[in-house]
């Protein structure tokens, strides 16, 4: 899972220096709108699936006719949501002058897709057998890395999103590949009948998942869509590379721990409860002096990073950076109130809510301040979405006597 967050994550965030000097942050910026549009489109389509087909798979990793019966209908539930997506494109395609005058960098971006729906990733974690995939993620995408470092200039710009589209659709093709060839699915795809009520039901088995997901991207992705409205490409372009930089830190910092301590706390928890809110508090303890660090770091060393990363030294830019010092501080603790509070012991069926509430008020505050407060009224949106987050799911934590 390590290699699988570097080729998708930490690639794409080490490029990001050399593509603005390369052909500036003004063309950055409209590659990334775009891509941020997609990556709506990608949610849609991988519906939650990597979470409730995953753990159907795990249930009947002995079983091959149910894991082909799993592996088809998960299948054919991301081509029918393609397919819903494609349509949606289309009508916003329709309705912004933006995506018609960029139609091809439109659809470069778009077709990523087209990979998503072929890669069992889900099916590959529910077998636990993810090294191999993995090892092909990282291999390809360094492939298309390499191929926008020797290639990549000011009039070509569209090598960008299409490099990683090409990656993703070859990593997803020999995946496929791999999964029908490995458990002979191919064989069993001849007696399989296909369930429109199956379909369904796996749509909605994944629905709350996919709600959860989708309002804690708006905290990101929302808020960038509704702040391109009021500045500048070039605008954009700075704020996109700090966001990558700012996502890739906490995520370094934040996935793994989280991932290594949640097996741990859940089953602590679900024997010695008492035992489990000790250690639970401990680790907020832990949180807040991590995020105080992260906080002086990002704060202290913004003029630097902003340099050597986006190739500039504006004093608004710097602000930004310096800004984001507030989401560093909390998102330690908010990970560990999340994933050791609420998911480790069963409460997730209150982060839908939380989520909505908080992707809501991200939304309003920025809509209704980015005339007077330009890329800052992202920054602060997402900021206060996810201190009101964490202190909501305290709140429930406390309710449900847990804290």
């Amino acid at each position: 899972m390590v290699v699988t967050q570097f080729g998708n994550y930490l690639i794409p965030f080490l490029l990001t220096p050399f593509i603005i000097r390369k052909i500036g942050a003004a063309q950055f910026g409209e590659i990334s709108y775009f891509q941020n549009v997609v990556i709506y489109t990608t949610l849609f389509i991988n519906f939650g699936f990597e979470y409730t087909a995953t753990r159907l798979v795990a249930r009947n990793q002995k079983n091959n006719e149910k894991l082909a019966s799993v592996f088809f209908n998960t299948l054919l539930a991301k081509v029918f949501l393609l397919l819903i997506s494609l349509g949606f494109t289309f009508v916003w395609f329709l309705s912004s002058n933006k995506l018609q005058n960029n139609m091809p960098l439109l659809l470069a971006c778009w077709i990523i897709n087209l990979g998503f729906v072929l890669y069992p990733g889900w099916f590959f974690q529910g077998m636990e057998q993810m090294k191999l995939t993995s090892l092909f993620n990282l291999a390809i995408k360094i492939a298309g890395a390499v191929a926008i470092l020797l290639f990549l200039h000011p009039d070509n710009y569209l090598l960008i999103p299409v490099s990683f589209s090409v990656s993703q659709i070859a990593i997803g093709f020999i995946a496929f590949v791999v999964a029908t060839q490995q458990y002979k699915f191919a064989s069993a795809f001849k007696s399989f009948k296909f369930s429109f009520t199956s379909v369904l039901q796996n749509l909605r088995e994944s629905l709350p998942i996919f709600i959860t997901q989708l309002t804690n991207s708006t905290y990101l992705l929302g808020t960038f869509l509704i702040v391109a409205v009021f500045v500048s490409s070039e605008e954009l372009g700075y704020f996109s590379g700090i966001q990558k930089f700012i996502y890739a830190l906490l995520m370094l910092v934040q996935l793994p721990l989280n991932n290594a301590l949640f097996p741990y706390v859940n089953r602590v928890s679900e024997s010695n409860p008492a035992k489990g809110k000790t250690i639970v508090k401990k680790l907020m303890l832990g949180g807040i002096a991590l995020g105080v660090l992260l906080a002086v770091f990002v704060y202290m060393f913004a003029p630097i990073i902003v340099d050597l990363f986006l190739n500039t030294k504006d004093g608004r830019v710097v602000l930004q950076m310096q800004t984001f010092s507030w989401l560093a501080a909390i998102m330690p603790l908010s990970g560990i109130v999340s994933y050791q509070g609420l998911y480790a012991n069963y409460l997730d069926r209150y982060s839908s809510a939380i989520s909505i509430v908080c992707a809501l008020v991200a939304c309003t505050f920025t809509f209704f301040t980015g005339n007077s407060l330009g890329v800052l009224s992202a920054i602060w949106g997402w900021i206060i979405a996810q201190w009101l987050d964490t202190f909501l799911t305290f709140v429930v934590l406390r309710r449900e006597t847990f804290l």
